[in-house]
């Protein structure tokens, strides 16, 4: 996840409608599954452990790219009512539930920090932040 991703995707999604609640335009936000949970990661993140890993990696190795750490969709959504303030109605959409869902992903990155070095630079707050602040600016580009 991280800033420039396609407003498809749930934490743009989230942050475009949080936004739009902030400003008055919306009245509540639409989701599906919020039990789900991912290993979210920022793309800056991803992009330098790709980096790494083509510099410093071992030919023919697997690599996990992750952050260890799951978080439920409905945590993502909470998170972004905290960053914008606001505490607003929320509503289930059907149409936003995937055909299949995993309830748990979750993944290691152990060998490639212990190959690279590689950490996760950005906290999931800053990310989120990023993405709140990517929604706001696209909001006021609208006007």
């Amino acid at each position: 996840i991280g800033p420039g991703q396609s407003p498809g995707f749930v934490c743009p999604s989230f942050a475009g409608q949080v936004a739009e609640i902030a400003e008055g335009s919306r009245s509540e936000v639409r989701h599906g599954n919020l039990s789900s949970k991912r290993d979210f990661l920022d793309v800056r993140d991803v992009v330098r452990a790709y980096r790494l890993i083509l510099e410093e990696g071992e030919p023919g190795e697997v690599y996990n790219i992750a952050g260890g750490e799951s978080r439920s969709i409905e945590s993502i959504l909470k998170e972004f009512f905290e960053i914008a303030g606001i505490n607003p109605k929320m509503s289930v959409d059907s149409t936003l539930f995937r055909p299949v869902d995993r309830e748990d992903h979750c993944g290691s990155s152990e060998r490639l920090r212990l190959r690279t070095g590689w950490e996760r630079r950005y906290s999931l707050r800053e990310t989120l932040e990023d993405i709140y602040e990517e929604a706001v600016a696209n909001l006021r580009l609208r006007v």
